[in-house]
């Protein structure tokens, strides 16, 4: 399934972004599962949006009043990030429309995530960040404990570093 992070795509992107709130129905909310992974929009597909990573759930989405958002949120939500940036929502500086936020009564869905990538090597899913001559290349922890026993990976070419880590990729996780 879907999640589309069109404000706050940026602060996903950089990390910074581990919760949203959403106007969902409990049948829909019930579908996402802890441990689950789904696709991470920078807006609705229906309207050209595209894909910009995947996040898997860190628990159950539950049911909270807007009102009842805690203080540390602000920057889970991906707010502090936007705000040291200059990013705007709408007309609203970040804050503004957090506070305004809080006014609110109604009870939204908060789905907390963890944006996360698949291993080059073996496919896991790892919230480990990029790496490489182009960084680009991920590996999860267990991979990188290998990758740094390969020995010679200090390549000056990066046509070189590729066929290596290739042939590394294409190797047996080591258990």
């Amino acid at each position: 399934m879907i999640i589309s992070y069109a404000w706050t795509t940026d602060a996903l992107l950089a990390g910074r972004k581990k919760v949203t709130r959403r106007e969902w129905s409990k049948e829909y909310a019930a579908r996402f599962r802890a441990g689950t992974v789904h696709l991470a929009y920078n807006r609705n597909p229906r309207i050209g949006g595209k894909k910009v990573g995947d996040v898997r759930i860190d628990r159950v989405p539950y049911p909270e009043r807007a009102c009842d958002i805690p203080d540390e949120d602000y920057e889970l939500e991906g707010f502090a990030y936007m705000e040291e940036k200059g990013i705007r929502i709408r007309d609203w500086t970040p804050r503004e429309f957090f506070e305004a936020w809080r006014q609110r009564r109604d009870v939204l869905f908060v789905v907390r995530f963890d944006l996360v990538f698949k291993c080059d090597r073996c496919g896991t899913w790892t919230t480990d960040r990029t790496f490489g001559p182009d960084n680009k290349d991920r590996l999860c922890p267990l991979c990188w404990v290998d990758w740094s026993y390969t020995g010679d990976r200090e390549h000056d070419d990066k046509e070189d570093w590729r066929r290596h880590y290739e042939a590394f990729c294409a190797t047996e996780r080591k258990l």
